[in-house]
């Protein structure tokens, strides 16, 4: 295990500028790199299971899933899954682990005895969200549009016929689903790719969300609803597109959508996905260093790790797991508040 490293980026930043009101220079927050923990080859996604204190990991260079104990920080199970594993969700009680793969298809893992079985899609899968009352994950299939699953039967069914879906969510209340699309979207223009809302228990068409540069790839929301982070490929750094409202060129970029209004917040400058801490206190963006923001999106601090910008958390806030690629570990970060 490598020296633990401490950076205590909030102690005086928080008094401030603040976290709406979540922390104050009496409750700072110390983050520690305390260790690795080697996985497969090319961990993408961690998620945890909190019903058994474990986190999963898509390895997508080894086909495989690594589970790791959060009471020990080891690697308790290695279970081989389909082609290229990435995006990843795990049903309310726990009971399933969705795991959604490049290669196609979603795979299931039984968590009380790792035992996995197959749902096919009909194509690759770039994309996971399951709705909180667990009846339904949507699917996010690129050239097939989005789809979803019905998890009492494992029926498959169309949602949208709008192709290039590459990143969905659900929001916390289960009232909306947020897609982040390629090849346009609906309404969207090349650089300009747009964001679908809908209804996430019916699956209607409500609107798309466009206006800011994106080539749409991972998107995620705040536990208090307010907002969505979309991630982007390369709208500010692909020579193509005419990198308008991009926040620094060449680079990625991360628009921050209010709920509120459907409309853009923020644009950040970013090269991988976003993760909000389950409390909403702060968010992570991953690249060649992990970007610690506020909730409000003020700028915090930076962890030396070269993580995707998946993040798991602990229940209680303590702990949090950050895969990361180039070194086939996850990176273990203890948080002091």
């Amino acid at each position: 295990m490598p020296v633990a490293r401490h950076f205590h980026l909030f102690t005086v930043l928080a008094a401030s500028i603040g976290l709406a009101g979540l922390f104050s220079p009496a409750h700072a927050v110390t983050f520690t790199l305390s260790g690795a923990i080697p996985t497969g080859t090319t961990p993408l996604t961690a998620v945890l299971n909190p019903n058994c204190g474990e986190v999963y990991v898509s390895n997508s260079g080894s086909n495989s899933v690594s589970v790791i104990s959060t009471l020990t920080d080891t690697v308790i199970a290695t279970i081989a899954v389909g082609s290229a594993p990435d995006a990843l969700a795990v049903s309310p009680d726990g009971s399933k682990v969705y795991v959604g793969q490049n290669g196609g298809d979603v795979s299931v893992i039984h968590t009380a005895f790792k035992r996995v079985s197959t749902i096919p899609t009909g194509g690759p899968v770039r994309d996971l969200a399951i709705t909180p009352d667990g009846t339904t994950v949507y699917v996010a299939m690129e050239g097939q549009g989005l789809k979803k699953i019905d998890t009492k039967t494992n029926t498959v069914t169309i949602v949208s016929t709008v192709t290039c879906p590459e990143g969905v969510v659900v929001t916390p209340d289960g009232k909306y689903l947020y897609v982040n699309y390629q090849c346009f979207g609906p309404g969207g223009s090349p650089g300009h790719d747009a964001i679908g809302k809908f209804d996430a228990a019916t699956g209607a068409f409500i609107r798309g969300i466009t206006g800011f540069p994106n080539v749409g790839t991972k998107i995620t929301v705040s536990p208090d609803n307010r907002f969505v982070w979309a991630s982007d490929l390369n709208a500010c750094s692909a020579s193509v597109y005419d990198h308008k409202g991009c926040p620094a060129v060449p680079q990625g970029v991360v628009n921050v959508i209010s709920t509120a209004t459907d409309s853009l917040f923020r644009s950040l400058g970013s090269t991988r996905r976003a993760t909000v801490a389950p409390d909403g206190s702060f968010v992570v963006l991953g690249g060649s260093q992990l970007s610690l923001l506020g909730g409000s999106t003020s700028y915090k601090g930076l962890l030396n790790v070269a993580g995707s910008g998946s993040l798991a958390v602990t229940r209680g806030g303590l702990k949090a797991y950050a895969p990361v690629p180039a070194q086939d570990q996850v990176q273990v970060i203890d948080i002091t508040k």
